[in-house]
């Protein structure tokens, strides 16, 4: 089998071809949990914090007789669909952040197996040197990792467009789409 990588050996030892800095820069995932509960409890906490204020002053409108009081209580009406229009926002945000610091974990996870992987083919590499192309199982672990990597890239790149087009849903903006290799060209 020939290709391009028969016949050399990675600077420093490695796999070659395969460029682990490549892999992507994944946020922590606890934290972004975190981010996802402490959104969702505010935009909870504000309709709430609003309903209660709407709700006392109505308790307010039996003793208190004004010529106003109609008006200060449909002043109410407006806050209250708007602080509801913020928790529903903010919940569609926590659930998209959260299921991004899912992904986030599981593509840690792959790229925590890819490097001990790409560590054990390394030493097999550097038994059997410049002859390391022509054993045909090492070359087809090259191969496999070669596409490891380029799975795990794509996998994090998709929940990164995934996260951001349901948070751009709730107030609009641009949409993102993945490029196609017909665009590329």
């Amino acid at each position: 089998m020939a290709d391009n990588f028969g016949r050399c050996i990675a600077p420093q030892g490695g796999v070659p071809g395969l460029d682990l800095a490549a892999l992507p820069m994944v946020p922590d995932p606890a934290a972004l949990d975190l981010a996802a509960k402490d959104l969702h409890a505010a935009g909870a906490g504000l309709r709430d914090a609003v309903t209660t204020t709407a709700t006392n002053w109505n308790v307010l409108a039996v003793p208190f007789h004004t010529p106003e009081l109609p008006d200060l209580l449909a002043a109410f009406t407006p806050v209250r669909v708007m602080a509801g229009t913020v928790n529903d926002g903010t919940s569609v945000a926590a659930a998209a952040l959260s299921e991004f610091a899912t992904a986030c974990q599981a593509v840690k996870t792959l790229s925590g197996n890819l490097t001990e992987d790409a560590s054990k083919l390394s030493s097999r590499i550097d038994l059997k040197g410049d002859d390391w192309g022509t054993v045909p199982a090492i070359v087809d672990e090259q191969h496999r990792l070669l596409a490891e990597l380029n799975k795990i890239k794509a996998r994090f790149a998709e929940a990164e467009q995934d996260c951001a087009n349901k948070i751009r849903g709730v107030y609009g903006g641009t949409r993102y789409v993945s490029a196609t290799r017909e665009q590329l060209n």
